[in-house]
């Protein structure tokens, strides 16, 4: 079986097999460019409508990615410092407090912090900023409606307690939305207008915005839930108008295309046609394990089990934190060798970058709660997939 046969049959078997995904996208790309682009299923339960490699795809934490490397070339270009205090250019991020306590009455006792945030903290999730699917203070906070959940876009979800003093540890959360705003002041942009300018346009990614345009709108992908019996129904799509905040943690909508080219240029080592978008030395920078002393990364116990079941992306494997995703510090048996960079979606969207064999490529589809056990197993075979197909062409290229 060719690997175009191969890797459709994995995207085949994800939406046939039950419990099976409403959708399912998926595509590889080597150093010389995109090798593989296929969709399954439809792009709203029961309507009929077949999902295309054109769909268009809530991105969620892939986001993070593309807002990280938006950091990284102004950081080239002289614009920003990753160990300077991101207070310098946001000072609302210095008013962030503690948490000490939350008091029986749900008032919550803070404190200041032992030392200033810096870019470097909140692109390795150091700040000490957490998700309100993964910590409980955040969560009631929600449920309680002291603040917006950060998924509405709105400014005021931001204003939450530390949960930790800034680069003490390991904590997964906002960092990035934060983050967005420090690069807003960096470069007078709004994040999304500074996104087109340094890394969409260079790139050559049309379809991905912070708000889909009425023809994105047209091939845009539902999100799905499972009902009680374990099958795929879509939720009304939401709001179609720019929020109030472009959110560089978990804001963006793209295709398989354009994904493609920017997980290109990462195993270019930054090239882009007719030049670079990145340095080398950046671009080996962020495959550097950047956490220190006790820093780790840690599973995380999922406090809404309609979002997300527990988080740990590699179990049992030695792992790390870059500029900014996850290190898999030892090969896995997928074929993907140590020192390459991971992270995941919500909605159940996986993306992986291997620096030394060249080799790159997403699993997707829109379906909560993050970590399905049938998109888990996709994403897998998935990845063997184009390891078993590609890894040759992709070994010969960079040699």
């Amino acid at each position: 079986m060719d690997a175009t046969a191969s890797l459709d049959l994995v995207l085949e078997q994800a939406v046939c097999t039950e419990p099976g995904l409403p959708c399912a996208f998926g595509v590889i790309v080597d150093a010389e460019g995109i090798r593989y682009l296929g969709a399954r299923g439809e792009r709203a339960a029961g309507s009929g409508q077949a999902a295309s490699v054109d769909s268009v795809l809530s991105l969620y934490s892939v986001t993070k990615a593309i807002t990280a490397t938006l950091a990284l070339r102004l950081v080239d270009a002289g614009l920003l410092e990753l160990d300077t205090p991101a207070g310098d250019l946001l000072p609302a991020i210095d008013e962030r407090r503690v948490l000490v306590a939350r008091e029986p009455d749900g008032r919550l006792r803070t404190r200041p912090p032992t030392r200033r945030i810096t870019v470097r903290m909140l692109l390795c999730h150091t700040a000490g900023f957490a998700y309100d699917f993964v910590d409980p203070t955040y969560d009631a906070l929600v449920r309680e409606r002291r603040v917006p959940n950060v998924g509405t876009g709105r400014r005021a979800a931001l204003d939450v307690p530390l949960v930790d003093d800034p680069g003490t540890d390991w904590h997964y959360g906002i960092a990035i939305d934060w983050l967005g705003l420090v690069l807003e002041a960096a470069t007078g942009q709004r994040l999304g207008d500074a996104l087109r300018t340094h890394v969409l346009e260079p790139l050559d990614m049309p379809d991905t915005s912070f708000a889909p345009t009425a023809g994105q709108q047209a091939r845009r992908t539902a999100l799905h839930l499972r009902d009680p019996d374990g099958h795929a129904v879509a939720r009304a799509l939401g709001p179609t108008g720019r929020p109030e905040v472009d959110m560089g943690g978990h804001g963006l909508s793209s295709t398989l295309t354009d994904i493609g080219r920017f997980l290109q240029c990462w195993v270019a080592g930054g090239r882009i046609p007719g030049g670079r978008l990145l340095a080398p030395a950046t671009v080996a920078m962020a495959f550097h394990d950047q956490l220190v002393g006790t820093q780790r990364v840690r599973p995380l116990a999922a406090v809404d089990p309609l979002v997300a079941h527990d988080l740990d992306l590699l179990p049992g494997v030695e792992v790390g934190w870059g500029l900014s995703w996850l290190l898999n510090l030892e090969p896995l048996a997928t074929g993907r060798a140590a020192g390459s960079a991971s992270w995941a979606g919500l909605a159940n969207l996986w993306f992986w970058i291997d620096p030394a064999q060249r080799l790159a490529g997403m699993f997707a589809t829109q379906l909560l709660p993050f970590g399905d056990p049938s998109a888990k197993v996709a994403a897998t075979a998935f990845e063997t997939a184009a390891y078993r197909h590609f890894r040759p062409l992709a070994v010969r290229a960079a040699s």
